[in-house]
Formats: structure tokens, C-alpha cells, sequence
């Protein structure tokens, strides 16, 4: 049975994510505004193996005056079919 992706499952599986990138500790970090290092294009969530999601969620995370502003989504695709169950939340 597959269960809709609610805000807190993204937030953990982010928070999950992060912890398992490896172990943080304390440092000093002096940021320069006027310095660009890496310019980031985008910045995404992945909904794999989820179907459906809210129009509420969806704004949470891609609207860019209510939400996030997310600008990338990455969905599963079955290497079999080339086919997703995740059509509608890409849509």
C-alpha cells in the first residue's frame, strides 16, 4: 500500500540525508558576499516511488513566493518500461 508524501517524510528524508553525509563539528566559517565561488543553478527534491502528492505539498516545496522554490524534481523511472508511477507529480 503506498501512502501519500507528506511535508515531515521530506523533511526527514532530508534531515536523514544530511546526517549520513558524514559527522558535523564545530568550525568558524567568515562568508564574502561579494565573492562568488560556485554559482548553483538549481536546487531539487526527489519524490521517487511516491504517486501522488497535495497541491498544498507541491507549493511547499516548488512555489517560489509560498514555498521553497524549488527548481528540480527527480522522479523514478522503471528501467524496464521507461514508465512512472509519479507522472501526475511531475505534471
Amino acid at each position: 500500500m503506498k501512502h501519500p508524501t507528506t511535508r515531515w517524510q521530506i523533511a526527514m528524508g532530508s534531515l536523514i540525508a544530511l546526517s549520513l553525509a558524514g559527522t558535523a563539528t564545530a568550525a568558524t566559517v567568515a562568508v564574502d558576499v561579494g565573492t562568488t565561488y560556485q554559482k548553483i543553478s538549481g536546487f531539487g527534491s526527489s519524490t521517487a516511488w511516491s504517486s501522488t502528492m497535495s497541491a498544498a505539498d507541491a507549493d511547499y516545496l516548488w512555489s517560489t513566493t509560498t514555498g521553497a522554490g524549488l527548481t528540480l524534481h527527480r522522479i523514478h523511472i522503471d528501467d524496464a518500461n521507461g514508465s512512472t508511477s509519479e507522472l501526475a507529480i511531475a505534471k
